[in-house]
Parts: C-alpha cells; sequence; structure tokens
C-alpha cells in the first residue's frame, strides 16, 4: 500500500515504454511531473481525463497541444458522458515488457501525489495488469476527442462551476472552522504554498518592530510576492468578468508601506497588502487632493497577517477606513432605501459563502447569520461614516486554495464575487460635491 503516489510513480516512469492515465482530475503539477519524469522521448502517453471535478481548461490546451507536436507519441481524450467519470488509474508498461499498474483515490494534482490522505496500491501481477489495460483501451476508444472550439465552450462552464463550488466550499470551511486564523506560535508553511515560511516570519515577532535594513527587506520581499500576484491574475480579470479594477496609479502603492515611517517607528509591522480600485481616471473626477488619493476609496485587497496572536491570508472587500470612501459610503446608504439594491446586494452577499463576514466597526455579522436582506439593512445602517466596514473572508496560510498550483484560481473566482459588491456599492461619476457631502455627513 502506498500513502503518497509521487515517489513509486515517478521511480517507474524513468524507464517507461508506455503510460496509460485515466483520472477524473489532473492540474498542472500533475501533468508537469509526469512529462518531465520520462527519461525515453519515445514513450506513449495516453491520458483520459475528467470533467466534472473538474480538470482545468488550461490543462486541456496543454494537453491537446503535447498531441499536436507529438502525435505519434501522445493522445488526449475527455470521458464526458453523463455517467459520474471518477477513476484514479496510472498504467505504466516498461521498456522490459512489465506491466505495472497503480491505482488508489490519487488524481493527478499536487495534493494527490504529496500530501493529501489518500491510499493507492501497486499492482504487478502481470494478468491483472492486462485486465486493466484492456480496461483502459475500452473506455479510451470510446471517449471524446477534442479540440480548441470545445475548450472555450468547456471554459465558459469551468468558470461557473468553480464559483459555485467556492461558495459551497466557503460554507463548509465555516462549519469545519476552516476559515478561522491558527495560532502565530511555531507556524509552519508547507513549501507547496505561494505564501512561503520566510512571508509569514517577515512579519512575526520580534521581526515586526524591526527597522534594521535586513528586516526592511525581508518585508519588501513579500512586498514583490504580492506584486507577483497581481501579475499572475489582472490579465484574466475580465474572463472573470471583472471590467473595472485597477492596481494604483503609481507602483509603491501597489502594496501597503513594508517599513516604518517617521514617527511610525513604535506600531508593528504585522502585516501587508495588495490593492486594487478605481482607475486614475476615476479618482480625476473628484474634487480636492483628499478625495483622488486611490486609499481614500473602497478597494478589494489580499492581506498577509501575522500579529501576536493569528496568522492568515485575507480576501477582503475593503469598503472603508474610518471618516474615509465617504461618496461610496453616501451611494450604499442611498441604496438601502431601495428595494432593487437591497436584493442585489443581499444575493450577492449570500454568493459569497458562510466562511465570509462583515465586520463595521467593532460589530461583526458572520454571512451564516444573515437570514433575510432586511437584517444586513439593518446591521449596514449602523452609522456607517464614521465606521470602518470591511467585507471579507480569512485563509488559514495552509489552505490548499492558496497553493502555488491554486492561488491565482482562487484570487480570480474570490474576487468576481467580491467585485460584484464593489461595483454595487461604488459611487457613480459625476461625483457629489464634497462641502455638501460633508454638511451631509454632520447631520448622521
Amino acid at each position: 500500500m502506498l500513502e503518497y503516489l509521487e515517489a513509486d510513480l515517478i521511480t517507474n516512469l524513468k524507464d517507461a515504454k508506455s503510460i496509460s492515465i485515466a483520472v477524473a482530475l489532473i492540474k498542472d503539477y500533475g501533468l508537469k511531473k509526469i512529462e518531465n519524469s520520462i527519461d525515453n522521448d519515445l514513450c506513449i502517453r495516453k491520458y483520459l481525463v475528467g470533467i466534472h471535478l473538474p480538470t482545468p481548461p488550461d490543462i486541456l490546451r496543454r494537453l491537446l497541444d503535447l498531441q499536436q507536436k507529438n502525435p505519434n507519441e501522445v493522445a488526449a481524450r475527455i470521458y464526458d458522458s453523463n455517467e459520474n467519470y471518477h477513476p484514479k488509474v496510472y498504467i505504466v508498461e516498461k521498456t522490459t515488457g512489465e506491466l505495472i499498474a497503480f491505482i488508489g483515490s490519487a488524481n493527478a494534482t499536487r495534493g494527490g501525489f504529496t500530501h493529501n490522505i489518500e491510499m493507492n496500491v501497486a499492482i504487478t501481477c502481470q494478468e491483472q495488469c492486462k485486465k486493466l489495460q484492456n480496461w483502459f483501451d475500452t473506455l479510451f476508444n470510446s471517449a471524446k476527442q477534442y479540440d480548441e472550439e470545445y475548450i472555450k465552450e468547456y471554459e465558459i462552464t469551468f468558470k461557473k462551476n468553480r464559483i459555485l463550488a467556492s461558495t459551497q466550499k466557503s460554507n463548509v470551511d465555516e462549519l469545519t472552522n476552516n476559515s478561522s486564523p491558527v495560532p502565530s506560535n511555531n507556524l509552519i508553511i508547507s513549501s507547496s504554498q505561494f505564501f512561503r515560511q520566510s512571508d509569514f516570519d517577515a512579519f512575526a515577532l520580534p521581526t515586526q518592530h524591526n527597522i534594521s535594513s535586513f528586516a526592511v527587506e525581508l518585508r519588501a520581499n513579500v512586498k514583490e510576492r504580492l506584486i507577483e500576484l497581481s501579475e499572475m491574475t489582472m490579465d484574466s480579470f475580465l474572463d472573470y468578468n471583472i471590467i473595472n479594477l485597477h492596481l494604483p496609479y503609481r507602483r509603491n502603492l501597489y502594496v501597503s508601506q513594508h517599513f516604518h515611517s517617521r514617527g511610525h517607528k513604535h506600531i508593528a509591522k504585522e502585516s501587508i497588502w495588495l490593492n486594487f480600485g478605481k482607475s486614475r481616471s476615476e479618482l480625476n473626477n473628484y474634487q480636492g487632493k483628499f478625495y483622488q488619493s486611490f486609499v481614500n476609496h473602497l478597494r478589494i485587497q489580499i492581506i498577509l497577517r501575522n500579529s501576536v496572536n493569528e496568522a492568515y491570508i485575507g480576501i477582503w472587500l475593503y469598503v472603508s477606513k474610518v471618516n474615509s470612501s465617504l461618496h461610496d459610503k453616501k451611494h450604499l446608504i442611498e441604496g438601502l432605501k431601495k428595494p432593487d439594491f437591497v436584493e442585489r446586494l443581499y444575493e450577492y452577499i449570500v454568493a459569497l459563502g458562510g466562511a465570509y463576514w462583515i465586520t463595521l466597526g467593532n460589530n461583526k455579522i458572520n454571512i451564516c447569520e444573515l437570514e433575510n436582506s432586511k437584517q444586513l439593512v439593518d446591521f449596514l445602517s449602523r452609522n456607517v461614516y464614521k465606521q470602518e466596514l470591511i467585507i471579507g473572508r480569512n485563509y488559514q496560510p495552509n489552505d490548499s486554495d492558496l497553493s502555488e498550483d491554486n492561488i491565482a484560481e482562487t484570487v480570480l473566482i474570490e474576487f468576481s464575487k467580491l467585485y460584484k459588491i464593489y461595483d454595487l456599492i461604488k459611487a457613480p461619476i459625476p461625483i457629489i460635491q464634497p462641502l455638501i457631502l460633508k454638511n451631509e455627513i454632520h447631520s448622521q
């Protein structure tokens, strides 16, 4: 029995004459690990993959590309029948003609290969291996050959299903307490995660108060890591219906400050965040430097935090600081008086899933506690102008959604859900004059 599949599978791939793989799910890590482990240039590879879990479109595209470049060695097909396709079978024919098969629970993913709780067995009985090969060949020959047009159609369904799946996972995370921050003491980050051990260490004690060039450089490395994440995701915003969301107009504002500014050296550097919000052209429509500042408007953020008591990665719609985002808050308050606005806001917020919450000042409500739209309106009507307002969720640092393989998709999906709320709350242009707005605020 094999708890982890990778080592034994890779060892047998090195002198493979042919490989037959039937898996419900294959991702970037699994495909790279298989293809990079083959020493025989003439090795025949057959991939039969599923779309129900689902396999990402870019993997289907890469398999198709491999097939087109190596038509004699690679064949890839999709099992897209109405039946639930769920096998995890790897059959290897050695150059000696000997067969070995691995069957069990492990899909061709990083988790399936290296750290999920899985169970697999290696079969060396040649008679059983031949039966498995016949089973595979029959299934493969009846499976669908696909092309780029199929992938484009599949992409639409894939994104819809992934958004629904993220809401379901959010609900489960709340139920199992997987969205609660973890204690920061003795925090150990898995090597598969996008945010590394060093990223969290840069904001841990005693580094939080360290103003040395070494400590500043550690935090600057995290800043660059966040910018790298923005580059991984921004080109796909439109694909996820994120139409009008931008980085700040200056690169030094992309990420929050990573050093202690003069007069604030006593404040601990516990966190750092990446900002997305209004464009420069939108901000230029406001009157006054305060209102033209990117950070004085609502934003969608990714935040890394490692405080004395807790560590997490947050994905937040940061509506405002105290006495900030005044135009957007006014638009929100006016919207809460309109039934259509309220129903849309409630629908979008519930779709975030149970792991999300709303904080208004010191008040907090979990999305799973919202029973109706009136409850939401009552909560948001509590002196919203002068309090910090955030809608977000926190991920535990080792959540698989934040792995190297998954984080870009996670960010795009969660941003796509938060963006609906962002776009609904955002004040339209032309904006209300600041003087009028301030008078109305004082009357609240």
